[in-house]
């Protein structure tokens, strides 16, 4: 068979392999003089070679180019057409992978920039409520605060001498938020207001995560949308503005997410890498007791992840390890202080108790609130102490004694329970009936109000808590003027944002549905991943007390899947738009 001269260099003899590639109809071999065309499935056009091709020789260029003719076939040609889902599974590829735009830090600065601005004014809508009774939350604010205090008093970080062993408010809540406070009163000053602000700061970096985290997995565009979502989605937007760690804790959960995102796409993750994120999920223990768990669960969705006959195994177990590693300083404190085994916290027994109350109406004899449960516990136990508090005195028995008590109404309505628990998984999904409002209206704050605002939590009304010499040494160096003049700045951006976060609320469900069901298609395994944390989060919250703030880890991952879904949409306008333009032209 004749020789086919490589592209600018000297001839080369025709393989086998190239042969069976190339099918020609009769005649085809005679042409031009002798020459056997050659075709290149690649670049669309075939070479002449010469019969004699001992003629030809390094220093001569290669013959002209020429376009296939009728006479030669590609054999891919005659392979048999791909099916409808194939087809289908390419496009979806195409439209969702796209890594077309500006580099990825340009995104990376972008989305964080918004986050922050969106928070920023929130911070502003809340100013008012701020550093009194009536903010939200504001007696679980007064207990991180009274926690920050004793930190900076210096009666330890996580062991406190002295501890009368009937005094359990220690174990109402994790240690973590409590530090970071104390952390962030030491840097700016004891001033919620100044504390807000770096709070902000750091959530803003929860989007920044949702992109990366994307990007790792399913390609920019879908990385952006993502990232734009999370950055404006009034959810993680207003409860950032909230002294509380229910966006904090999202921080090191996504954080792991991002390291063990390689495993995903079938690749090796060491064990140093695994062992970082296992630490990263027990320190988001740390802020928020429902996510115990959620290193074994991760763990679990790693091992299904990966692929058949490489299932990372190894990586597994340093991650649960290193969720077990941070968060055991917690339960070994808790043994040596109270001598019972409480791994983070004692508020099992009232989220479970109260959950039980609000899926049957307070029927059995629950409660749906801290304060009625702590009446009904002095009442029952006759001591008039535990009428001040769920958690204290005695917490720990208390609480064992509401799990009990709630597993025997469980165990005694099997169905019902069953089926309030879907009611509360689907609550989860529902977007526009959480208590997460978009931002107020453009002047909804007058500037002569903002003026005024004052520190409250300064001197005489924190005096007895904190005292004067340690207030003094820990003045704000931010006033509360001075920590929302960005929000105030931004006030012009409330008239396009409030009815985009409106339209957000209404679309991210069917988003999210959208994104999962093109993930799922294009790559199962790293739906699975993506899809761990949500689905740990539906299963435990699901049959204790609900909240919306309490599953925002589990909304920042499935804004992924929302941003996939986006992506996908923006796709299917672009490929539209380039489909007209010739028509329009």
């Amino acid at each position: 068979m004749p020789s086919v001269p490589r592209r600018g260099t000297g001839a080369a003899t025709a393989s086998g392999a190239v042969a069976g590639r190339v099918l020609m109809s009769g005649g085809g071999a005679g042409r031009g003089g002798g020459a056997a065309p050659v075709a290149s499935r690649r670049r669309g056009y075939c070479y002449h070679a010469p019969r004699d091709v001992g003629k030809v020789g390094r220093s001569m260029p290669p013959f002209a180019r020429m376009a296939l003719s009728s006479g030669v076939v590609d054999a891919s040609a005659l392979s048999p057409p791909a099916s409808p889902l194939r087809r289908g599974r390419r496009r979806l590829a195409r439209l969702v992978r796209s890594r077309a735009g500006p580099p990825r830090w340009h995104w990376l600065a972008s989305v964080f920039f918004l986050a922050f601005a969106a928070r920023s004014l929130y911070a502003v809508d809340l100013a008012l409520a701020l550093e009194s009774q009536s903010q939200p939350g504001a007696r679980m604010m007064q207990r991180y605060d009274e926690g920050a205090a004793a930190i900076l008093r210096g009666e330890g970080a996580l062991m406190v001498s002295g501890v009368d062993p009937s005094d359990t408010s220690l174990l109402a809540r994790p240690p973590g938020y409590s530090l970071l406070l104390a952390v962030i009163y030491r840097l700016v000053g004891r001033g919620l207001f100044a504390a807000q602000l770096v709070q902000n700061a750091l959530n803003a970096c929860v989007p920044v995560l949702v992109f990366l985290l994307a990007d790792a997995l399913l390609g920019r565009r879908a990385a952006a949308a993502a990232g734009l979502l999370a950055a404006v989605m009034p959810h993680l937007a207003y409860y950032s503005a909230l002294l509380t760690p229910d966006v904090v804790c999202a921080v090191p959960v996504l954080g792991a997410l991002v390291l063990l995102a390689p495993a995903a796409r079938g690749r090796r993750v060491g064990l140093g890498r695994a062992l970082v994120a296992g630490l990263a999920l027990g320190a988001a223990v740390w802020l928020r007791p429902n996510l115990l768990l959620l290193g074994p669960a991760l763990a679990c969705a790693l091992v299904l992840a990966g692929r058949p006959g490489r299932r990372p195994w190894r990586a597994a177990a340093a991650v649960a390890a290193g969720a077990a590693l941070a968060i055991a300083p917690i339960t070994v404190r808790n043994y040596v202080l109270f001598r019972a085994f409480v791994p983070v916290s004692i508020n099992l027994g009232v989220v479970l108790w109260e959950g039980l109350g609000e899926a049957s109406g307070n029927a059995w004899g629950t409660r749906t609130d801290d304060v009625d449960v702590a009446a009904q516990e002095a009442q029952t136990y006759g001591d008039p102490r535990y009428a001040d508090w769920w958690a204290s005195p005695d917490g720990i028995r208390r609480d064992r004694d509401r799990v009990r008590r709630s597993l025997r109404v469980i165990a005694a309505h099997p169905v019902w329970f069953a089926g309030a628990a879907l009611r509360r998984a689907a609550e989860m999904l529902d977007y526009a009936a959480a208590d997460a409002p978009p931002v107020e209206r453009a002047g909804a704050a007058r500037a002569e109000t903002l003026d005024a605002l004052h520190e409250p939590g300064q001197g005489r009304a924190a005096a007895h808590l904190w005292g004067p010499e340690l207030l003094a040494r820990l003045r704000p160096r931010l006033s509360s003027r001075q920590a929302v003049l960005a929000g105030r700045a931004l006030d012009p951006a409330r008239v396009p944002l409030r009815p985009l976060q409106t339209a957000l609320t209404l679309l991210a469900l069917p988003l999210v549905l959208v994104g999962a069901g093109a993930v799922a298609l294009l790559a199962p395994r790293r739906a699975v991943f993506l899809l761990a944390v949500p689905a740990y989060q539906m299963a435990i919250q699901s049959i204790v007390h609900f909240e919306f703030r309490y599953v925002l880890p589990m909304h920042a991952c499935l804004l992924v899947l929302a941003g996939a879904g986006l992506g996908l949409a923006a796709g299917l306008v672009g490929e539209s738009a380039r489909r007209r333009r010739p028509h329009l032209g």
